[in-house]
This record gives structure tokens, sequence and C-alpha cells, in this order.
């Protein structure tokens, strides 16, 4: 779609898609796992991908390049460790466990 490349930025379409799988929680709700402590787990889940995005972000700032991809021309380094995207999904999931569950 070249008509969206670049055109939304990357938070907002993660808020978008948080929005959207709490909402198909609460209206499909399909299993619920629960064990002694999953509240804690799911605490330690999303502090980890915290934790991996913020190394994400400072990974970016050591190389000296922009973390925004909405300004590829501003790009001064190419940084590939790292899964902002993964970070992102691992706190939606245990955001999801921990309170609706």
């Amino acid at each position: 779609m070249p008509a969206l490349d670049l055109r939304i930025p990357p938070l907002v379409l993660v808020a978008v898609f948080v929005v959207g799988i709490a909402l198909v929680t609460v209206y499909v709700p399909l299993v619920a796992i629960t064990f002694p402590g999953h509240k804690y787990a799911a605490a330690a889940l999303v502090l980890a991908g915290l934790v991996l995005a913020l190394v994400g972000v400072l990974q970016f700032r050591r190389a000296r390049t922009t973390v925004n991809p909405m300004f590829p021309a501003k790009a001064s380094a190419l940084v590939s460790p790292g899964s902002i995207v993964g970070a992102a999904i691992r706190c939606t999931l245990a955001w999801r466990f921990s309170f609706w569950a």
C-alpha cells in the first residue's frame, strides 16, 4: 500500500491494535488461564517488554540515529539487534491476561 507508507506513526498503530486486542478480549473471551501468581507473572512480562523496548531505543541512541521511521532520510545507521515489535506484543498479551482473566 504505497498510499499509506510512512503516513501513520507507528505508536498510533500500536495504540490502535492494543485497543482492538482489548476489545476482542472483552467481547470474545476464548480462554482464561489462571494459576497462583498469574498477575505477578503478567507484571513481570510487562516489565520485561518495557525493558526490551527501552533497550531498543538506547541502541538507536548509541548509534546516533533516529528512532522515528517517519523520516528515513534522517537515519544515519542501520541498527539490527533488538525487537521493539516483540516487546509491544508481549506487553499487550501480559496486560490482557493480568486484568481480564
